[in-house]
Formats: C-alpha cells, sequence, structure tokens
C-alpha cells in the first residue's frame, strides 16, 4: 500500500522554533510525555478502512479501523491531529515532534498549570500516557 499512496509531509519541529521556546522560558521546567499507542487513536474512514484489509492465516480477513504504524501516511496524521489538539499551546510552552510532547515552563507554578492544560486535552481527545516514557518536571532533557 505504501508504494501506490502519495506521501504527505506535515512540517515538523526545526531546532530554530526549539530554541525560540527554550529562550522564552528563561527559568526552565521540563516535562517530556510520551503518548500510548497514539497512532491507534485515530479513526480511519471506511473508504481507508477498507484498503488496509488483509488475509490471516485460520483466522480470515483482517482491516483497520485506527491509524496503523508502518503506513507511510501514518506521522502526517498523528502529527497533523497533534498539531490541531495543541494549535493554541504549540510555540509558547509547548512543542511536538509525532507522538511525543514537550512542556517547558517558566516556573514550577506555571508548569503545574500548562501540565493541567495538557492533561485535560488529552482526556477530551481520550489519549493515554507511556508513563514508563514521560519525565516530569525535569532541569534539563
Amino acid at each position: 500500500m505504501n508504494k501506490i499512496c502519495l506521501p504527505l509531509y506535515q512540517p515538523l519541529l526545526v531546532f530554530k522554533d526549539i530554541l525560540d521556546v527554550m529562550r522564552r522560558n528563561q527559568d526552565q521546567v521540563l516535562t517530556t510525555l510520551d503518548l500510548k499507542q497514539a497512532y491507534h487513536t485515530i479513526p480511519i474512514s471506511e473508504k481507508s478502512s477498507r484498503l488496509t484489509t488483509f488475509v490471516t492465516p485460520h483466522r480470515g480477513l483482517f482491516r483497520y479501523k485506527r491509524l496503523p504504524q508502518g503506513f507511510s501516511q501514518s506521522p502526517y496524521f498523528m502529527q497533523l491531529a497533534l498539531n490541531k489538539l495543541f494549535r493554541n499551546q504549540i510555540g509558547s510552552y509547548l512543542l511536538i515532534y509525532l507522538d511525543d510532547v514537550i512542556c517547558v515552563s517558566e516556573s514550577p507554578m506555571k508548569h503545574l498549570k500548562h501540565i493541567r492544560t495538557i492533561f485535560q486535552k488529552f482526556r477530551d481527545a481520550n489519549l493515554k500516557l507511556y508513563l514508563g516514557k514521560c519525565n516530569f518536571f525535569q532541569l534539563e532533557v
């Protein structure tokens, strides 16, 4: 399927953007968050779902109803979904790279407020975190 799909590109972070956010938040408190099965939380259309059908031995046909990892266009849709979800936070205190989120704040109190906002948006979008890969209230990353 990857051979017949046109590649889609969503702008990813560039180093200048990262530096700008870091400079804006002088006394930095950082949290890195990693989403659990993030790609599989994004539903795909019925038409697209039919295109993902494949045969499994002894179990018949299987098809994805959610965005599969390994599909060449999946990173595009993952980045697009998180960019939409956090459109008002990106660039001020939030950086997103595919399914990884970095929160940068100038003080612990502001950081707590930012984390609450992020968690509420995750809850609203039914996104889960992989806690084993999350680091809270760090002084460096």
